[in-house]
């Protein structure tokens, strides 16, 4: 029953959205042509314009009461900053504040504290964006214990440029100014969503690979930083967000699915559909499970809009029902208990979204409760539990009970498959068989209602990745859709997976590279910054992912099997490093066959040590003897290579680390 509940909620909200866009009215150039996603219209306009990054190094500076570390630099546009370092801290023995200096008035404003923002790894290495505006220079500082240690310390300071974009800026709608008044609940149509086009994004740095995930809520948040922004300056904040998140701090996209302004408006954020399940970057431990609202703004010091308040009600009631998913009650996430609509400081250590807005949305799901509640209804089904098997008492005829349908057993040999027997079939009246509202056939690939495919084998349900998959192991088949219920009672059976493929805990961040045969844990930055990142990626079943054998995790380095040689996964390939050195006890490369590391990008390697530097880094180390030996300066590394500019391979972090460091 709670899969029919979910089913109505999302057909409900299939039918109010059509006919919204019927009366929706067209904001934007009329000469565009505007795309859509799924059901839901999203408004477009051309010609992105990459933002400019300016990054300032850090001095020290010793105080009286502990050691500081400063960084200033210039800022145009309508900037965004953040800062940024190597390795993983403490939040609490970390702060980091920015002030800024407006042109012709003298001296520096108050220092903004800027909360600790951990990477899509879940390393703690940046801090959140800062929305700072049209200022004429940033001063960062830092403090703390960790402050004496942590090294690549990084001002970043962002213009988000121009766009085209930027001459057609949508226009709020006068009924829904920054001071206007909330309005009544009710079914709401499916909203209005500007599209990535509409702010100028520059799909170019767009590097990260969509993946699709199991929305169970929407995690509120809040960006900080200036709430005086103009509707005509929002598309510069959200360029300069993407940059911060996408290029500074490496995660390939900007992290929140939408953000909504304080006039009501609501902006596409991550790519990979909005009307599709897509993982954001936006709440550690949690991108899985939720859809990631943040509201441009620091609601921490001013006051919430009641048009931004109508726009998350909108947004969340519709993308929640989208997915089958109530926004009353509560869902369990790795262990916590959460409103199915929930605070970012709910699920981590930090104000977001800030104390007035955090206060608004108890009103924010009892209105978006009865948007959903609106106009729908639930689906009259008979009382016989999902997965009985039953027989109709004048024909004999055998079938398996799937929610509101039935599903009709033609050979008992098949039933078997699902763990079940003929013999136990319980029979029915013809009144009771015919309450089903349709029948399917019975089929040996089973499709539940959200996507996921299995292959019933012998009473265990072997999770398939996707239908190629089943097509080369010759396991493909008619596909039968039915509900969880039907097969939630048996084993996962091993799951059916090509090579080179890279899995996704379903529900979780977890990931694995497929490799001979067996699953290897693949941290992010090794997915990210190598040609791993081009392979296909699946999302799995935690408990199909079990029955798998593990492997060592793919930490960047490689020894083939019976072989002395030694691999470095770089951002171009595979590069052949045996002649630097055999690898210090501890490094533990991962062991795969000659024949799947040759499917990888070649790199051709020039006679001498290896150079190597982190994306987005400057310094350089050389990889000699299986450890790192930091570059003493261009003249010094020129020497190694006797005279000649080296060429410097990117590497991830994971990977660098791997090797010692030599002080």
């Amino acid at each position: 029953m709670v899969h029919a509940v979910r089913t109505a909620a999302a057909a409900a909200v299939a039918g109010f959205v059509s006919a919204a866009l019927a009366a929706s009215p067209v904001v934007g150039p009329p000469q565009q042509p505007l795309p859509t996603t799924g059901d839901v219209q999203v408004k477009a306009h051309p010609r992105p314009v990459s933002p400019s990054i300016r990054r300032a190094t850090f001095r020290t500076e010793p105080t009286r009461r502990a050691l500081q570390r400063v960084a200033e630099a210039d800022a145009t546009g309508y900037a965004t900053v953040g800062v940024t370092w190597s390795g993983s801290v403490a939040p609490a023995d970390l702060t980091v504040e920015v002030r800024t200096a407006v042109t012709g008035v003298p001296g520096w404003g108050e220092w903004e504290e800027l909360e600790l923002e951990p990477s899509t790894d879940g390393v703690v290495d940046g801090t959140e964006p800062l929305v700072v505006g049209e200022v004429a220079r940033v001063q960062a500082r830092v403090t703390g214990l960790a402050a004496r240690t942590i090294t690549d310390l990084a001002l970043s300071v962002i213009d988000p440029g121009t766009s085209g974009a930027d001459a057609t800026v949508p226009t709020p709608d006068p009924a829904q100014s920054a001071s206007g008044s909330a309005v009544a609940a009710a079914a709401p149509p499916a909203p209005t969503i500007y599209s990535r086009a509409t702010w100028g994004a520059d799909e170019s740095m767009m590097t990260w690979t969509p993946r699709q995930g199991d929305v169970r809520g929407a995690a509120i948040h809040h960006t900080a930083g200036t709430n005086t922004y103009t509707s005509a300056q929002v598309p510069s904040i959200l360029r300069g967000i993407y940059a911060y998140h996408a290029k500074t701090r490496g995660w390939g996209d900007i992290g929140y699915n939408f953000l909504v302004d304080k006039y009501g408006r609501i902006w596409e954020g991550r790519a990979g559909g909005i009307t599709r399940e897509t993982i954001g970057g936006h709440t550690v431990g949690f991108n899985a499970y939720s859809t990631g609202i943040s509201v441009l703004g620091n609601y921490e010091t001013a006051t919430v809009s009641n048009a931004t308040v109508d726009a998350i009600v909108a947004l969340a009631s519709w993308k929640l029902a989208l997915h089958g998913v109530p926004a009353s009650g509560t869902t369990t996430i790795n262990g916590v208990t959460l409103n199915r609509i929930f605070g970012h400081r709910d699920a981590a250590y930090t104000a977001c979204p800030g104390r007035t807005l955090y206060v608004r949305l108890d009103e924010i799901r009892r209105r978006a409760t009865a948007a959903q509640a609106a106009d729908t209804g639930t689906p009259e089904v008979p009382d016989i539990a999902a997965g009985t098997v039953i027989r109709h008492r004048v024909t004999r005829d055998i079938a398996v009970a799937a929610g509101s349908h039935r599903l009709l057993v033609e050979r008992c040999a098949l039933l078997q498959h699902y763990g079940k027997r003929c013999a136990d079939a319980v029979t029915v009246s013809p009144s009771v068989w015919d309450s089903f509202s349709g029948q399917r056939t019975l089929r040996r690939t089973y499709e539940l209602w959200d996507g996921r495919l299995f292959s019933m084998d012998d009473g265990a349900r072997r999770e398939a990745a996707d239908a190629a998959a089943l097509t080369a192991a010759g396991l493909s088949t008619p596909v039968v859709r039915g509900p969880l219920a039907v097969i939630s009672s048996l084993p996962y059976g091993v799951p059916i997976v090509r090579e080179r493929t890279v899995v996704t805990v379903r529900g979780s961040t977890s990931r694995y590279l497929v490799v001979d045969g067996t699953k290897a844990a693949l941290p992010w930055p090794v997915l990210n910054q190598t040609p791993l990142s081009t392979l296909p990626r699946r999302v799995l079943d935690a408990g199909s992912l079990e029955r798998m054998t593990t492997s060592r995790t793919v930490n960047g380095i490689v020894r083939p099997h019976l072989s002395s040689k030694i691999y470095l996964l770089t951002r171009r390939g595979a590069l052949n490093i045996t002649r630097t050195g055999d690898l210090r006890p501890g490094t533990e490369p991962a062991r795969w066959t000659q024949a799947y590391l040759d499917t990888l990008p070649q790199v051709e390697r020039r006679p001498g040590p290896v150079a190597v530097k982190l994306p987005y880094k400057k310094k350089v180390f050389l990889i000699r003897d299986g450890r790192r030996v930091p570059s003493a300066g261009p003249t010094w590394l020129r020497r190694q290579f006797d005279g000649s500019d080296p060429v410097v391979h990117v590497i991830a972090k994971t990977t660098m680390y791997r090797f010692p460091l030599v002080s």
